[in-house]
């Protein structure tokens, strides 16, 4: 089976092709690699509206045609930091884990829940506007375990990510890092290592009987949340990553 044909049949076997929202924001030829070579996965909580003009299945096959696109690095992100904070994800944690072990052509960039929104304070009102007639999902929990199922029976089933970067992660409400938290057990409880107003936060989780470790970062959509490599040392230190 084609990675095309095998993201259409997971995303219809959860329910999600027809739900406004991408799967992915890295190149689709990441997924060319060996499952063991993916070693990195970054998870943001949902989509932005520039994802709601295609839903699902039909981003897939957009990026099917143009395997070397990789929206991280051509996309239109706007004015926000967020996009030049992620593509430094991997040279940061090569620096405490050995040279080049990350990089951006073996690392996948996708969503916990799969619905595009305008933030996370409008995830409610795009749910509810769900056709009634094409959506199956009756409550917002539904659709977020229908996404991380999908998270984990296609991008952890072809990959074997080490870290899991989150970005997003607040207790209450939605985020990556809850998200993350609720589907999977926990090995490592959480360490928090506070800067300014919020923290980082850190765990390791039981995945497909693998310890992964998870870094919660504050979400860098703001100039105040850059990313702290020291800060992020410390607590990678404190779990026992490095």
């Amino acid at each position: 089976m084609s990675t095309l044909s095998a993201i259409e049949k997971s995303l219809k076997d959860h329910d999600l092709s027809d739900i406004s929202g991408s799967p992915f924001d890295n190149a689709f030829e990441v997924f060319d690699n060996e499952k063991d070579d993916i070693n990195l996965i970054l998870l943001g909580t949902n989509g932005n509206m520039t994802d709601a003009i295609k839903n699902n299945i039909e981003w897939v096959r957009e990026r099917a045609k143009n395997p070397t696109y990789s929206h991280l690095i051509s996309g239109d992100w706007g004015q926000s930091p967020l996009r030049k904070e992620l593509i430094k994800v991997p040279e940061i944690l090569n620096e405490f884990f050995g040279f080049n072990k990350f990089s951006l052509s073996r690392m996948v960039l996708t969503n916990g829940l799969l619905l595009a929104s305008e933030g996370v304070g409008d995830i409610k009102i795009k749910f509810n506007s769900l056709s009634r007639d094409t959506s199956k999902f009756i409550k917002i929990r539904d659709l977020v375990h229908s996404s991380m199922s999908f998270f984990n029976d296609y991008v952890i089933q072809n990959s074997s990510p080490e870290i899991i970067f989150a970005y997003g992660n607040s207790e209450q409400g939605h985020s990556a890092w809850k998200y993350l938290r609720s589907y999977y057990p926990e090995i490592k409880g959480k360490i928090l290592i506070p800067i300014k107003s919020t923290s980082y936060k850190f765990c390791s989780l039981n995945i497909n009987d693998r310890e992964v470790f998870i870094i919660g970062s504050p979400h860098p959509c703001f100039h105040y949340n850059k990313l702290n490599k020291s800060l992020i040392k410390q607590g990678l230190k404190e779990l026992g990553a490095i």
